[in-house]
Parts: structure tokens; sequence; C-alpha cells
């Protein structure tokens, strides 16, 4: 594993820990306003060394308003999970599209790539209580096993939601 992803992996697990520690210790939240767009900027330029190293395009298209009322630390943790995730679990040469548009009241960040797949059974473990343990990356790559499971729990602290639409191969 190069230099890059063993730094990126390390800062994200920090920060995923970081995160749930202060959710557990911490209920109420600071909320503020929040550009998403902005937020997600930053992280695809974090992660593009990682990306460019696989040969990965990553396309964000968003609309200009992008504020929500949120957490701002538990949303980067959450984006940058997603994000590492699928520069993690997608081919050489492949495509990640982030894509941010509102729905109804909501701002929906859709984070879809062309990589690996998971099966639905492997999706309902996710979603379950249970341990999942980290399968590797097309390139071996390591991760914490406990990213999603985390990032659902976020949300759901901000009264937003994760919806995973997978099959294997896709």
């Amino acid at each position: 594993i190069s230099l890059t992803l063993k730094r990126n992996r390390f800062l994200l697990g920090n920060l995923l820990n970081w995160s749930y520690a202060r959710l557990e210790e911490k209920e109420n939240f600071t909320y503020q306003d929040i550009d998403v767009k902005i937020i997600l900027q930053e992280i695809v330029e974090f992660f593009l060394p990682s990306a460019n190293k696989k040969g990965i395009v990553i396309n964000f298209s968003s609309f200009q308003i992008s504020y929500v009322r949120g957490n701002e630390n538990i949303l980067r943790a959450v984006f940058m999970n997603l994000i590492s995730n699928a520069i993690k679990f997608t081919n050489v040469s492949g495509e990640i599209k982030i894509d941010m548009y509102t729905w109804d009241k909501f701002i929906v960040v859709s984070i879809s790539d062309n990589g690996m797949g998971m099966t639905s059974d492997r999706v309902n473990l996710i979603l379950s209580n249970e341990e999942v343990t980290s399968d590797p990356g097309t390139q071996r790559e390591i991760g914490t096993g406990i990213g999603l499971k985390l990032c659902f729990d976020f949300m759901k602290k901000l009264n937003g939601k994760i919806e995973v639409e997978s099959s294997l191969g896709k």
C-alpha cells in the first residue's frame, strides 16, 4: 500500500474514532448552517492523490444552494468515509460520481462508483447491529470495518439517513 493510502487510512480511522467518542459522550451537538458543497469539494481535493494513484476519476456536480443545518465534524466524517470507501472498492481506471441535489425539503448527496459492489446479504449485515469485518479493497487496501456502520449512526443523530443500493460487481 502506498504511503498516501496508508496516511489517508490512518487519518480517516482517527477521525472516525474521534467522532464516535464525541457522539457517545455528548448527545447534543452544536448545530450551525453548513455549506455542504464546500465540505465535499475539500474532501474530494483531499482524496484526489489516492484516486489519481488508482486512475480513478471523481466527477462532482452540485447546485448553487447547498446549506444544511447540522454538525460539520459529523458530516465531514460521514463524507470522508463514504468517499474513501468508494476509492477503496473501485477498480483501477474507475469512476466515482458525487451528485448533490434537492428533493422535497432535503439536500441529497449521492456517491456512486463502478466498483466491486456488495451482495444484499452484505448490505443487510452492515445495516444490522452485528459486528462487521472489513473487506479488502481492489488493491488489498485494509479498512477498519466500522466506518459505514458509524456513518449510519451519525446520520441518525443528525436526523438524516443513508440508503445503500448495491449488487455484486456493480
